[in-house]
């Protein structure tokens, strides 16, 4: 049986895509002061890989 830890969806943030050099939005995952794509995501337009995407945004982290 799968768990239902792993279809968790974290936290929307905007993400700069390396490949097509735009930016999108995707999961984002808090550690410490860091923020990380949840491993797994491909981008919407080009649908590489967003593992080593930029974290630009993240709204809900913003307004602490």
């Amino acid at each position: 049986m799968k768990s239902s830890a792993g279809n968790k969806k974290g936290p929307r943030g905007s993400v700069y895509c390396l490949i097509c050099t735009h930016t999108v939005e995707a999961d984002v995952v808090p550690a410490g002061r860091k923020m990380f794509v949840r491993s797994g995501q491909k981008c919407p337009r080009c649908s590489s890989a967003l593992d080593a995407a930029y974290v630009l945004a993240n709204p809900n982290y913003l307004h602490r």
